[in-house]
């Protein structure tokens, strides 16, 4: 089993969140850019409704009704206006799109910022979150 929250702490250790897209890996999980070629992947995701079932219905990529516009969304002005983050998670063996992390409630005065993130329902066995 792999820890998302293991590779997402990397943050801090690469690069300022905002400042720059991450790319952040381990042996078995990156965590990356979303890009064109991912819609597939994500319109599976999204429109499975136990993935989004406890999910808010303003979720961000679910305002959308073009992939490919959601996509070229992603990376505007809740980016650049520091509001939210969201980047891939991918399984290494196949770099395909398996979830996506959500980075939001961004105070770098404080070093602070929400994390959340939604899977496909056949990963869930293969990344988690470290029991608390």
């Amino acid at each position: 089993m792999y820890n998302i929250i293991d590779v997402i702490c990397q943050v801090n250790e690469i690069t300022k969140l905002f400042e720059e897209l991450p790319c952040l890996q381990d042996k078995c999980i990156v965590i990356r850019k979303i890009t064109d070629d991912d819609a597939d992947a994500i319109r599976e995701l999204i429109e499975n409704e136990n993935v989004y079932r406890y999910l808010p219905t303003f979720i961000f990529e679910k305002q959308y009704d073009d992939i490919h516009q959601m996509i070229s969304e992603l990376y505007g002005d809740l980016y650049r206006s520091k509001e939210l983050l969201i980047l891939g998670i991918c399984l290494k063996e196949d770099n395909r799109l398996c979830g996506l992390a959500e980075f939001y409630g961004y105070k770098d005065s404080i070093h602070k910022t929400c994390i959340g993130y939604r899977l496909r329902e056949d990963t869930g066995a293969e990344v988690s979150l470290p029991e608390l």
